[in-house]
């Protein structure tokens, strides 16, 4: 399944978006237990928080790319 994002990827994910949980709950709109839950695996991420991590980090890139200043 292609919005299937498991714990380890999502921490991976955080350290290639270089930020913190606290702005991960900022980006995804959800607490800062709840990012906690998803690192650690304790709940599974939902498909649409899955995509948004994966748009999030495709903006990045490209934003690196065209040489943009983050």
């Amino acid at each position: 399944m292609l919005n299937q994002f498991t714990s380890g990827q999502f921490c991976y994910w955080i350290n290639k978006m270089d930020i913190s949980f606290e702005e991960a709950a900022e980006l995804l709109k959800v607490s800062i237990s709840t990012i906690e839950n998803y690192a650690w695996g304790v709940v599974d991420i939902p498909p649409k928080k899955a995509t948004e991590c994966r748009v999030f980090l495709r903006l990045k890139a490209e934003r690196l790319r065209n040489g943009d200043i983050l």
